[in-house]
């Protein structure tokens, strides 16, 4: 008897819902996890859901386009395994970057599978992807780590401003325009934050740095304007690092602002690391995945104050709109799939 399982998929502009369909036989290699949650991604996943990606108004790219299964961090149980599969054993708990659905098959040579600790909460291991996309920030810098400021403080801004404070920044800013937002990163134990829409950005950093301001500024919202902000920030001889995926055309003055100042402009995409080993390159498997997972469950990466809302599969679109509308409620959205059975 196949098994049905359910999972999203994108029809169209703000049009979710739920699929049913049956996992293909396993193959040698693969597992099947009976999926416990999984995570909803404010960026990358929202952008698709509204057509407000860059990409669709691209006439070279062919990705994304509708119909599209959304989602790319879960956690569950190991409920069947292919002939040659040594681990994970069946009830093992593993992290995993497929779509939103109660059941997955993957291929444990080539897709990334994570171990998951029963001493941790489940849903935090579902942050190992959003660490793995911000620990590309702290990868690509050419610049020693000194006073940093990153603009943006939702789940990729606040990942990132922990990874930095993780491999020893010296002093790590965080700023937004969401009171709740910042009020999240203190929680996560963020203290330096700045409110740009009630204090002036450039006095706030020099307060902040003792007059010695920022050498690294990390743009972590994908607002276009942001990017000029970020290069009219950062000090002389700076770098600036584009970690969100900019959405629209960016218009600045090149010579003001990188040319004269010897700017170093980074771009940080999440694709820079491969899935497979690769000599003198970090993965997203044996590398930033593993990385953040590990500073998740030693509790040097705080998950708990991001996670706003659990849902059940059946409120995907009112998830969406909240994270589209309701910004000062909505950041880390759960999905519960045991609500399915």
């Amino acid at each position: 008897m196949k098994l049905t399982a359910s999972r999203v998929i994108f029809t169209d502009k703000c049009q979710s819902h739920l699929e049913e369909f049956s996992p293909d036989p396993l193959g040698p290699e693969q597992i099947l996890v009976e999926n416990e949650y999984s995570m909803i991604s404010p960026g990358t996943e929202l952008a698709i859901y509204m057509k407000t990606h860059v990409n669709f108004t691209d006439p070279t790219a062919t990705w994304p386009r509708y119909p599209y299964r959304p989602g790319y961090s879960s956690v569950g149980r190991v409920v069947a395994a292919g002939a040659n599969v040594k681990t994970p054993k069946v009830g093992d708990r593993v992290a995993h970057r497929l779509p939103h659905a109660s059941h997955a098959a993957l291929d444990t040579a080539k897709q990334t599978c994570l171990p998951v600790q029963d001493r941790i909460d489940p849903k935090h291991a579902l942050f190992f992807t959003f660490g793995s996309i911000s620990a590309t920030a702290v990868y690509v810098r050419h610049l020693p780590l000194e006073n940093v400021l990153v603009l943006g403080a939702g789940i990729i801004g606040n990942m990132a401003g922990q990874l930095f404070n993780a491999h020893g920044t010296p002093k790590l800013l965080l700023a937004d325009i969401s009171p709740a937002r910042l009020a999240i990163a203190n929680r996560c134990g963020i203290p330096n934050t700045i409110n740009m829409k009630t204090e002036n950005l450039a006095e706030s950093v020099s307060r902040l740095t003792d007059q010695k301001g920022v050498s690294i500024v990390v743009e972590a919202t994908g607002v276009p304007s942001l990017v000029v902000t970020a290069l009219e920030t950062v000090n002389r001889l700076g770098e600036v690092i584009l970690l969100g995926s900019t959405r629209g055309v960016v218009e600045l003055n090149v010579y003001k602002l990188i040319h004269s100042k010897s700017t170093l402009l980074t771009g940080a995409h999440a694709g820079t690391f491969p899935e497979k080993q690769t000599p003198g390159f970090a993965t997203w498997r044996d590398g930033t995945a593993q990385e953040t997972l590990d500073l998740i469950t030693a509790g040097r990466i705080n998950c708990a104050p991001l996670i706003t809302h659990v849902i059940s599969p059946s409120q995907f679109a009112e998830a969406y709109d909240g994270l589209a509308h309701k910004q000062e409620q909505y950041l880390g959205v759960v999905v519960d799939w045991k609500k399915l059975r």
